[in-house]
């Protein structure tokens, strides 16, 4: 097989994508507080929510990562293999 089945770009997209989610999670949590502790319940609950989303948007990304990184981890040692058994 030329070229790998999973590229690096791949996971270098995932592990940014989770980093930023992560920073991005916590500001809307945070401005979601300041909201609540002002007494303005419906834009805060809101935010809640939105946060809520991108928590699940963060664990299908790690999850995808998992999974691209098992695709690699199989298809460099199924290669190591073919190489040792022509050697």
């Amino acid at each position: 097989m030329a070229g790998k089945i999973v590229p690096p770009r791949v996971l270098l997209v995932l592990i940014a994508i989770a980093l930023m989610l992560v920073v991005v999670i916590a500001v809307v949590l945070g401005l979601a507080a300041i909201l609540l502790q002002m007494g303005d319940p419906l834009p805060g609950t809101v935010l809640c929510w939105i946060a809520l989303g991108l928590g699940i948007l963060l664990v299908a990304d790690l999850f995808f990562l998992v999974l691209a990184l098992a695709v690699r981890a199989l298809s460099d040692s199924d290669t190591e293999e073919r190489e040792s058994i022509a050697e």
